[in-house]
């Protein structure tokens, strides 16, 4: 089914072909669907993290599932959408290998945006967190 030419917030978009022209074509590695312990425990390995990272990931993680579990989500915003199926969620999802070729595609742009690559990579977790801010 192909994509309506005009998209409004009730349109139904699964299963229709992507006309846009921009596809990403990456073999990826991805972990299980879902979030349990083991879920993070492969995250925090897959990232090579420190053991104390992980301490403070799991921690965390506990203390999600114990609101998760026990409160339903606030309905204060006074919006609607189906309830979130947080088990069928990719939390992990990355390259399987960054070739040459795929590294001469990063360097430009990061030059355009004028971000030396030795900076950018240093702060690369930096700058996810703040993409993340909501």
């Amino acid at each position: 089914m192909p994509t309506p030419d005009s998209i409004s917030r009730e349109t139904d978009l699964s299963g229709m072909e992507y006309k846009w022209g921009f596809t990403t074509d990456v073999d990826t590695e991805l972990a299980p669907k879902g979030l349990d312990e083991s879920i993070v425990r492969l995250i925090s390995q897959k990232k090579e993290e420190p053991k104390w990272l992980l301490d403070w990931r799991l921690k965390a993680f506990k203390q999600w599932e114990k609101l998760n579990n026990n409160s339903k989500e606030p309905k204060w915003a006074k919006v609607t959408y189906p309830p979130i199926d947080f088990q069928d969620i990719y939390y992990y999802a990355a390259p399987k290998s960054m070739s040459d070729a795929t590294k001469s595609l990063i360097s430009p742009s990061c030059l355009i945006l004028a971000f030396p690559i030795t900076l950018l990579k240093r702060f690369w977790s930096t700058l996810i967190s703040f993409s993340n801010i909501s």
